[in-house]
């Protein structure tokens, strides 16, 4: 396994939680439920803490990409740019999370609920600038192989295998 498959195994960890949390938190405003924000809280902080090493699988990927005769290059920059940007949005928001969480989980379990109506909205507005920012740059990802042009034509002296004529007698 080299890097830029490593990259592609963690870097849906962040975008699978922030979907599942930014869902729980929506969900947490309809139905005011301790338990629904405790998992949209821990859903985003969870994955906050995984951006970084997401990133850092990246820039090894990149490297590996780079060779790849296939790749446009141009879409590992734009996908590099839109993945910062993501990068510290949804850092943030997991440290805006973890605090919710923290206070969550330190209150009584017959209190009411402890968070106030600005600590519900950031949580909220977190959650939706760290989809926004990840899934854009999934998308920016997603165009490095499978929006690379080059993929239409093949390299100058690229000589397709031959067919094999025996799966076909089965």
């Amino acid at each position: 396994m080299d890097a830029s498959y490593l990259h592609l195994l963690v870097n849906h960890v962040p975008i699978i939680l922030f979907a599942f949390g930014t869902a729980a938190a929506l969900l947490a405003l309809l139905v005011p439920r301790r338990g629904v924000w405790l998992y949209a809280v821990a859903s985003i902080t969870i994955a906050g803490a995984s951006a970084y090493p997401v990133m850092l699988t990246g820039h090894a990927a990149e490297d590996v990409m780079r060779k790849v005769w296939y790749v446009d290059k141009d879409a590992i920059a734009a996908h590099e740019d839109a993945a910062d940007i993501a990068t510290w949005t949804m850092i943030a928001a997991g440290v805006i999370c973890a605090l919710a969480w923290w206070r969550l989980a330190r209150a009584p379990l017959d209190s009411a609920l402890v968070l106030s109506g600005w600590s519900k909205g950031l949580i909220l507005l977190a959650a939706l600038a760290g989809l926004g920012t990840v899934s854009y740059a999934a998308w920016q990802g997603g165009k490095i192989v499978h929006g690379a042009e080059r993929l239409a034509t093949p390299p100058p002296g690229f000589v397709p295998p031959p067919a094999d004529s025996s799966a076909h007698h089965m």
